[in-house]
């Protein structure tokens, strides 16, 4: 008897599990981890593996992640070896990264705590900037911001911008991208699916879509 597939999801920077409530609809069981606090100085492979050490893996797995989830599940996939490897809105370089994202990641340092966590309270404009979300998904959005430390978000950043990256990965693969996405620019990688009019948060705002494609990837394995 075939067993149940399962797929192993991290979600993205100053998020949780709920990011990915859209795809549960899929008929797998979901893993998704969260996140732990970095060590100071901690690189995003050693960050990797010990997120990974927290996770009850199954013989055998899909893995996938959205945004610096994907990163992470990038990392992990040569110490994994999933049966499939699914990225989401994400890239498998800082360089890739828009040089004012850089900027501002710099600047943000300067910036006491305090800012940061009252300027998280002001998400409504931000998240309208990917798409007019209504009142609940900006309430769950914010919330899952101001369950983030600080720190957290901090020390993800460093890790990413210090990151060498991956490439080589000899797993299928599915990268799923929107074609308007300001954080990571579709033109700076090379995604197997485009999906048309989609920003940042790819597969919450365009849902039906992802879970198309992500169920013909996984039973297709």
């Amino acid at each position: 008897m075939e067993t149940e597939r399962t797929l192993v999801f991290f979600s993205g920077t100053a998020s949780d599990g709920r990011l990915l409530d859209r795809q549960r609809a899929l008929p797998y069981r979901w893993i998704t981890p969260d996140w732990m606090d970095p060590y100071e100085g901690e690189s995003l492979p050693a960050y990797a593996r010990r997120m990974a050490a927290r996770v009850d893996w199954p013989a055998r797995c899909v893995l996938g992640g959205v945004s610096f989830g994907g990163m992470v599940a990038a990392e992990l996939a040569r110490d994994v070896r999933p049966d499939g490897l699914v990225l989401i809105a994400t890239t498998l370089s800082p360089r890739n990264i828009p040089s004012i994202l850089r900027f501002g990641a710099m600047l943000g340092k300067a910036v006491p705590d305090g800012a940061l966590r009252a300027a998280g309270g002001y998400s409504r404009p931000f998240l309208n900037i990917f798409r007019d979300f209504g009142d609940e998904e900006h309430a769950m959005f914010a919330d899952m911001l101001a369950r983030t430390p600080i720190m957290r978000v901090r020390r993800t950043i460093r890790m990413i911008f210090n990151w060498p990256g991956v490439d080589g990965l000899p797993f299928p693969r599915l990268w799923i991208h929107g074609a308007q996405d300001l954080v990571i620019p579709v033109r700076k990688v090379r995604p197997d699916v485009v999906i048309p009019s989609a920003g940042h948060l790819v597969n919450w705002t365009h849902a039906d879509q992802v879970n198309d494609h992500i169920r013909r990837f996984v039973d297709g394995l």
